[in-house]
């Protein structure tokens, strides 16, 4: 079942490790155990090593392309893969859903509605003695207004060390995502892969190895998260604000401004036919002057789309 990713396996009482693997289109509940050990050794051995990134070049308009891919699920293989990791989209639209689904499933995400309009989550941090072997988790991308969050489960706590999902979830390595409990509101029957819905309570800590073995963190530590504003207006009229925070890495955040300001558009104006669209803003820095962007698009098709890559593509080139 999506999201039993790292449920914890005891054999007379002792960890073996974690469910993490599974056949594809199995009518039988049978599952791959990823040994505890691999999973901590894993992530403590390469917790020391430097943080890298691929660099994204300015104009490639693929940005997913940087990030690691695994092997797809081929009907009737007889191959173990992992189970897929449920992408939960919060206020969201659903053609935002369609557009982004076979590039996130090509990373082993399973992309799906959210139960709640994006991610309000209680800003204090919640109490580590909550978590527990065998609970829910939420590796929040983005939070507020949109919400975006891959769920699995706590194999193992060794003092605030966590270890979850049994598997990589993007396997970007060393990485700064914040992750908060997850509460299961239900579990739904599916003849293709059953599934849970839950819904992300309270911020826990930070996972800072994203490993092919395991995700791994720290309980009470607080993720670098990049604050973002998107409005909309038609002519000088404001229509709407959205208001969020999403995840400072160079890889996933134009991926994720993308996706927002696509949701954006395609949530206040038409996304197929003439139409004439202007992106401005600003990449703001700490102690550097702000990066703006100012572009127009007129077309009788496709505005929308030079429109959303025109924010996204200037984020991967100054995050590079």
């Amino acid at each position: 079942m999506q999201g039993m990713s790292g449920s914890p396996v005891y054999i007379q009482g002792k960890l073996a490790g974690a469910v993490a693997m599974a056949f594809p289109f199995s009518k039988d509940p049978i599952a791959g155990i990823r040994p505890i050990q691999d999973m901590v050794r894993s992530s403590a051995t390469l917790a020391s090593a430097p943080r890298q990134h691929p660099l994204i070049a300015w104009n490639d308009r693929d940005l997913r392309r940087a990030l690691p891919k695994p092997e797809p699920a081929l009907a009737g293989g007889e191959r173990m893969i992992d189970i897929a990791t449920p992408l939960s989209f919060g206020g969201f639209s659903r053609a935002t859903l369609e557009a982004f689904a076979p590039q996130l499933r090509a990373l082993g995400l399973e992309p799906r509605q959210s139960i709640s309009a994006g991610s309000k989550i209680d800003p204090g941090m919640g109490n580590p003695a909550d978590l527990k072997p065998g609970s829910m988790i939420s590796v929040q991308l983005m939070a507020g207004d949109y919400g975006l969050g891959a769920d699995g489960t706590v194999t193992y706590i060794d003092g605030n060390r966590v270890y979850a999902f049994g598997h990589r979830f993007l396997d970007i390595g060393s990485t700064d995502l914040p992750f908060a409990r997850s509460e299961v509101i239900a579990l739904l029957p599916n003849v293709n892969t059953s599934f849970k819905l839950s819904d992300a309570r309270e911020w826990m800590g930070a996972i800072n190895q994203d490993r092919n073995t395991a995700v791994a963190g720290e309980l009470g530590k607080r993720a670098s998260m990049v604050p973002v504003s998107v409005e909309i207006s038609r002519g000088s009229r404001p229509i709407e604000s959205y208001q969020m925070r999403m995840v400072n890495d160079p890889l996933l955040s134009p991926l994720l401004i993308q996706m927002a300001v696509y949701s954006v558009i395609d949530e206040t104006e038409r996304t197929v036919g003439a139409a004439s669209i202007r992106i401005s803003g600003e990449v703001e820095f700490q102690n550097s002057p702000p990066v703006r962007i100012n572009n127009m698009f007129a077309a009788d098709n496709g505005s929308a789309q030079q429109g959303y890559l025109s924010a996204a593509i200037p984020v991967a080139y100054v995050a590079s």
